[in-house]
């Protein structure tokens, strides 16, 4: 937490160590006189310290008496440092503070008594920290602390360090500033104010809340009021553009049951949108605390085309406590948020629970203090790399407030030390609420401190830097149907890593026919669709290919086997104008192998096609030539050559127009005909 009070405390230790010092004489004599006029200074000085706290009105007449006084002081011995020394005491605390003039007053003292006015670099130190001048209060505080025998408490000592180790980490952070270029997301941003905003890992969906104008239709005259309400916001795709660029819409307020209790939002969803948890805070019973509000984490379920009732999470929340800010991992087994329930490491913590294969909720577990600290985190966002953690605290050094930090989790399931992602994305004000796009280029924030807003809280994105980024993520979803029917179809989904061959089975909504997978996207991956009876489906990943860079539908649309009908074969590709399959296609290839020997009943024709550019001998041999290599490569793989044969047919039997480069590309294919079952 930034140190930006003054405590009554503070002074008074200090006051006691300074009259101490003046008893001592460090810088000189003075005269009787000026004793007196000081000794009569300090009293009203002391008057006003014990009454700061009580009665603060009554205080400022002896601040006022006490800082006359010591004027009269400094015309009688202008250079006697503790009389200015409790000028800069005096300025700081009394009603109207002028910090300017007591940092005049501590620098007179420290130029008149170097070496008996120590405890003035430690109230320079604080005044510089509370107006951001880091470089200065970095200096003053080394003043301070380089010399401990002269620090008459602990406290003190160990609220220096604190400033001072936080306005080291600020220096740091300002000299070598992050990029950051935050733009406004229209749609989710209007004239009203909109908070703890979260987008779905397809990024599809956006929840928050917004604090909207209506009647209040319980008051006679149906006064306008604002209410908050939970809203989501919707983006589909479209033919040939990326998610990201295309805008949200307005939103609209979600229908029931959300929006039947007060302070309903900060929500997350699972990777296929179909569970939702988030948070509703309600006035518990009076009590002595009776504006306490109690928050809690609740679940519901997207089903038959609708949400579920809301119910609490019993396994987490607590009676009294604070259960808030959930965020799901990408598996749906362990949820993280915030509480301030006992035995915590600071205000509030980031807590998890996991779920197990009942979807039972486990007890909650702390972090540790490797997340927390002992002041406050907010906003626990884990991506869906399910290794990246991104929090705010304000409980470490950096620009002030709440600030941002990512943690990584290694290879051994252990958190590592969470880092600063810096300045300016980090600023003296509370920074919250901070999430990254599943693709990892893109953060989002919400601030009512940007000039381009359009009304109070707004949502913001910028592009993130490379460091700060998560692992990237392979995110695709789609549907599997009938190509005849269009019906859904129960289906066996496999996603094989082609470095490692392991192979991860994805789960089919039975009812819907869709499916949703993210997996670290550490290697081409190959996606196959298999069903008895229904020929295979199989697309290549690439790592290289930016269709997958973010979030991807690839529907696929399975085809009965059929006597005599040919079938296209996807992401079978040649070097250009040869016959050399691409090492690629080989892996392709290798699945369709795989496919076969599962059937051992089924023989196949290769057949080559081409567009038309070039003349009708070279095309007609071209093609031969790559069904023939299609051929040679499933043999090489260990198939039967009396279960395959190959023919090239060169421009003879488009598919589609040749007059434009998609129709071009659509003709030049490569296919298998089912010539025996």
């Amino acid at each position: 937490m930034k140190y930006l009070k003054f405590t009554i405390y503070t002074f008074l230790i200090l006051f006691v160590s300074a009259v101490s010092a003046q008893d001592e004489e460090p810088c000189g004599k003075v005269s009787k006189k000026v004793a007196k006029q000081f000794e009569e200074a300090m009293s009203n000085y002391g008057q006003a310290q014990k009454m700061a706290t009580k009665l603060p009105a009554s205080a400022d007449r002896y601040y006022l008496e006490a800082n006359r006084l010591l004027k009269e002081v400094i015309e009688e011995d202008a250079e006697f440092a503790p009389a200015y020394y409790y000028l800069g005491c005096i300025n700081v605390f009394k009603k109207e503070n002028n910090l300017t003039a007591a940092e005049k007053y501590f620098n007179k003292a420290i130029e008149f008594c170097p070496d008996g006015m120590h405890d003035a670099y430690f109230q320079l130190g604080k005044i510089y920290f509370g107006l951001d001048k880091y470089d200065q209060a970095e200096f003053n505080l080394k003043k301070f602390l380089d010399k401990p025998e002269e620090i008459s408490d602990d406290s003190i000592q160990l609220e220096a360090k604190g400033m001072y180790d936080w306005a080291k980490t600020a220096m740091e952070l300002l000299s070598k500033p992050v990029s950051f270029n935050p733009k406004v997301v229209p749609g989710i941003s209007s004239r009203f104010d909109e908070y703890l905003v979260i987008i779905s890992p397809d990024n599809e969906n956006a929840f928050y809340t917004r604090r909207i104008e209506e009647k209040n239709m319980s008051s006679w005259a149906s006064e306008m009021e604002f209410k908050e309400k939970f809203f989501v916001s919707n983006r589909k795709p479209q033919p040939g553009k990326q998610l990201s660029e295309i805008p949200f819409d307005a939103g609209q307020a979600m229908q029931d049951p959300f929006n039947m209790k007060l302070n309903e939002g900060g929500a997350t969803v699972t990777i296929d949108n179909k569970e939702l948890i988030y948070t509703i805070c309600n006035m518990p019973e009076q009590t002595s605390q009776d504006k306490y509000i109690n928050c809690d984490l609740y679940y519901t379920k997207f089903e038959f085309g609708g949400w579920s009732d809301i119910i609490p999470i019993d396994a987490v929340n607590t009676s009294d406590n604070w259960e808030s800010q959930p965020s799901i991992s990408s598996d749906g087994k362990t949820l993280y948020f915030i509480s301030d329930r006992p035995g915590g490491i600071g205000g509030y913590d980031i807590y998890t629970s996991t779920r197990d294969e009942n979807g039972t909720w486990s007890a909650p577990k702390n972090m540790g203090k490797i997340i927390n600290s002992k002041g406050n985190e907010k906003s626990p966002f884990i991506h869906t790399d399910s290794q990246t953690l991104y929090f705010s605290s304000e409980g470490r050094p950096g620009m002030g407030g709440y600030d941002i930090y990512y943690v990584r989790m290694d290879d051994y399931g252990v958190w590592q030390k969470p880092m600063n992602i810096g300045y300016p994305i980090n600023s003296k004000y509370d920074d919250v609420g901070f999430f990254v796009s599943t693709d990892g280029k893109y953060g989002y924030f919400g601030s009512n401190n940007m000039s381009d807003g359009l009304g109070g809280w707004d949502f913001y994105s910028f592009e993130l830097y490379e460091e700060a980024r998560p692992e990237k993520v392979l995110f695709v979803k789609g549907t599997v149907k009938n190509e005849q029917d269009d019906r859904p179809v129960e289906a066996k989904i496999e996603i094989k890593n082609l470095t490692t061959k392991e192979i991860k089975e994805i789960p089919i909504d039975q009812e819907t026919g869709e499916y949703v997978a993210a997996i670290k996207f550490e290697s081409d991956f190959m996606l196959t669709v298999k069903k008895p009876d229904f020929v295979y489906e199989s697309t290549y990943i690439s790592q290289e290919d930016s269709v997958f860079s973010e979030p991807t539908n690839v529907n696929v649309d399975l085809e009965p086997v059929e006597l005599g009908k040919a079938y296209r074969m996807k992401d079978i590709y040649y070097e250009s104008n040869s016959a050399d399959l691409t090492p690629e296609s080989k892996k392709v290839l290798d699945e369709f192998t795989e496919f076969l020997i599962e059937n051992p009943n089924i023989k196949v024709k290769i057949q080559g096609h081409t567009d038309n550019i070039g003349s009708d001998a070279f095309n007609l041999t071209l093609s031969e030539n790559r069904a023939h290599s299609v051929y040679n490569y499933l043999v090489s793989m260990g198939l039967s050559a009396s279960r395959l044969s190959y023919k090239g047919f060169g421009e003879t039997k488009p598919v589609d127009t040749n007059d434009t480069e998609v129709g071009r590309a659509m003709n030049r294919r490569t296919e298998f005909l089912i010539t025996g079952m």
